[in-house]
């Protein structure tokens, strides 16, 4: 089960004036009205750092809880209906991220980035369960929304909100990275890979995909890397956010940095172990959030 982004950009732009995501022109034309909207939709879009005082405001204003946890749904009908909030959030990232100055390129490359400004904004509309999902074998992070049906049926699974999904569908051989690499270890650079920026837009794919994924193991594919399953191999989730910023007081924080110290530093190794562990502690978010 998924959405189909392409249906749901065109749809958006007939409400908004016809904003273009696949245009800089487009994007750089965004109404003021427009942009402070979206700023409303994803209220943690950061190009480089956070102020560390919106971290705690955001963990000290919400639910104290400390462990891995999944969203308990009714029926089919809710579950589509957070879907389409994921991708609302999802959407105006693209459309700040495009039109900033300061992320040139994107969304090439600007996954850690893009992940950690989603999966805040997803906790800030309060979405707890909301998860930092980064493949490391895969070179790619995003974020998921596990659940728990709660029609009888025990039916789980997640969420997946990919911000740059539309970057896993240019092929990157092993042999290709070798060739970029004056020893083997140095990784390209994006003008390497994917020729000029202006061409970025030519490469298919589809903009901040959203789908269902069921379980506790599946596969996440595209052309990337020759189609690595971009399966988490760590999961860092609200319960980590929460302790690691109330432990710190620096004055600002980037926010792919945020998710990777706590990699480092508690994270759940191993996806399917995260989600095991989040399957088994079920909240409905309506009554933690008020």
């Amino acid at each position: 089960m998924s959405l189909v982004p392409g249906m749901l950009e065109k749809e958006i732009a007939r409400l908004n004036g016809g904003l273009n995501l696949g245009s800089q022109e487009s994007v750089d034309g965004m109404s003021r009205e427009d942009e402070e909207h979206y700023g409303r939709l994803i209220p943690f879009f950061s190009e480089g750092v956070y102020p560390m005082r919106a971290l705690h405001e955001l963990v000290q204003t919400s639910p104290a809880i400390d462990v891995p946890h999944a969203m308990l749904v009714n029926d089919v009908a809710e579950l589509e209906g957070h879907m389409l909030k994921a991708y609302q959030v999802a959407y105006a990232h693209y459309a700040l991220a495009k039109k900033d100055g300061d992320l040139d390129g994107f969304p090439y490359s600007f996954c850690g980035l893009s992940a950690g400004n989603v999966v805040l904004s997803l906790f800030a509309h309060g979405y707890t369960n909301a998860a930092f999902a980064e493949s490391k074998t895969g070179g790619h992070c995003y974020p998921v929304l596990p659940f728990v049906m709660g029609d009888g049926s025990g039916v789980n699974g997640v969420i997946g909100i990919d911000p740059t999904s539309d970057q896993l569908w240019k092929r990157i051989t092993d042999d290709e990275l070798a060739e970029f690499a004056s020893d083997g270890q140095i990784p390209p650079t994006s003008d390497e890979l994917w020729g000029p920026i202006e061409s970025y837009e030519e490469i298919p794919g589809p903009r901040n995909a959203v789908f269902i994924a069921q379980g506790d193991d599946w596969v996440y594919d595209a052309t990337w890397r020759e189609g690595e399953n971009l399966f988490p191999d760590f999961v860092t989730g609200y319960a980590a956010l929460r302790e690691f910023v109330l432990d710190r007081d620096r004055w600002q924080w980037s926010p792919l940095a945020v998710f990777k110290d706590i990699r480092h530093n508690g994270a759940f190794e191993g996806g399917e172990k995260y989600l095991q562990a989040a399957y088994g502690n079920q909240v409905r978010l309506g009554e933690i959030n008020g």
